[in-house]
């Protein structure tokens, strides 16, 4: 169990971001539930108060209604609603956001004439909500072999687009992704070739 758990610790190199930490951290507590029987007399006490602390603490922490993000401190509690989407299946959020998904697939949906739409940077649950496909083989864009290279890479995608007939896409913020803001070549092709635009939030729909 020790093992494991220093194993996948090396996920959270090279930083320890919340999303890596939760993880790892129930394996941390097995192991040391493993090493009570190690210990010298007494020492168990001592292990086992520290476990209760740090359990209780995670029980306070992640309580539904109080951690808002992964890297978001303890907020006050929210009210969840179930996502009114076919392909949702009962899934529950807050509702602002809740209200900005439903209203963002209604807009994709009512403009979509082709089975493909495109949504970047970082946002495949455009696809998934909405039952379009990705016309690219693109999940976070920063895997993209052509990342740093903006130019031939929005002018690869840009045909990816007109030779699947994509006639909507779909802009997210990226404040938060792992990929950043839309690159600015890219974004660029993206306004010149869909002119029409509505605002959903953060997001923004593009179409022709």
């Amino acid at each position: 169990v020790v093992a494991a758990a220093v194993i996948c610790a090396l996920i959270q190199f090279p930083f320890a971001s919340a999303t890596y930490f939760e993880y790892v951290a129930p394996l941390v507590i097995l192991a040391i539930i493993a090493l009570f029987p190690l210990g010298k007399r007494g020492e168990p006490v001592v292990l086992g108060s520290l476990l209760a602390f740090y359990l209780a603490f995670a029980v306070w922490l992640h309580t539904p209604g109080f951690y808002l993000g992964m890297d978001a401190p303890p907020r006050q509690p929210f009210r969840l609603q179930t996502l009114a989407l076919a392909r949702a299946d009962g899934i529950r959020a807050p509702q602002s956001v809740a209200t900005e998904y439903e209203t963002l697939i209604s807009l994709v949906r009512n403009h979509a004439r082709s089975p493909y739409i495109f949504a970047a940077p970082d946002c495949p649950e455009v696809y998934f909500l909405s039952g379009l496909r990705n016309p690219t083989r693109t999940v976070l864009d920063v895997l993209d072999p052509d990342f740093l290279n903006p130019a031939g890479r929005a002018t690869r995608i840009l045909d990816d687009l007109q030779s699947r007939g994509v006639d909507v896409v779909v802009v997210c913020p990226g404040d938060f992704s792992l990929s950043g803001k839309l690159q600015p070549s890219l974004r660029a092709l993206l306004d010149s070739n869909y002119p029409q635009s509505a605002t959903v939030n953060d997001f923004q729909v593009r179409w022709r």
